[in-house]
This record gives C-alpha cells, structure tokens and sequence, in this order.
C-alpha cells in the first residue's frame, strides 16, 4: 500500500481492522499498537472495527470495545494501545 499509493501521494487507509476478544487482552492490545504504529509511520491511517459484541461468547464475532446501550469503554487496555499508537 505505501509502495502503491502514498510513496506517490495518495492517501490511503485500513477501513476495517480489528482483534477477536478470545480472553487475550494483552495480545489484542499488542497487535492493535502493531498495527496502527506501523501504519502511521508510512502515513497510512486506520480505522478498528468495533461491531457491538464486547464479551467472549462463542458465535460472535467480538470485536467491540464500549458497551453500546451504556457507553461504557469496556476493553480499555485496547483502547489505550489504539489512541497510545495514533500519537
């Protein structure tokens, strides 16, 4: 993408990326810095995707980060590696 498009000036973005909640936080966390803080340096923005399911229930897709009916930030530690990276 850097080689393709920004190396010449156009911008580009990761739409949707994200981390399974599977009782990993700290790995989720890691690979979220990882992937943001390696983005930025090439001038490459992202976006997580955060689709609603904050547990770790079997069948779901559990990508959210704030409980939608509370507003809560429920998965901190990722939210802290994502906002930590975008600096």
């Amino acid at each position: 993408v850097y080689n393709k498009f920004v190396s010449k000036g156009i911008p580009a973005i990761v739409g949707e990326f994200g981390a399974v909640n599977k009782n990993n936080t700290s790995a989720r966390a890691a690979y979220c810095s990882y992937m943001v803080s390696q983005a930025k340096a090439k001038g490459i923005k992202c976006i997580y995707w955060d689709n609603g399911h904050t547990g770790s229930a079997s069948g779901y897709d559990t990508y959210g980060l704030f409980n939608r009916n509370t507003y809560e930030a429920v998965h901190t530690e990722v939210i802290n590696a994502l906002v930590n990276a975008a600096k």
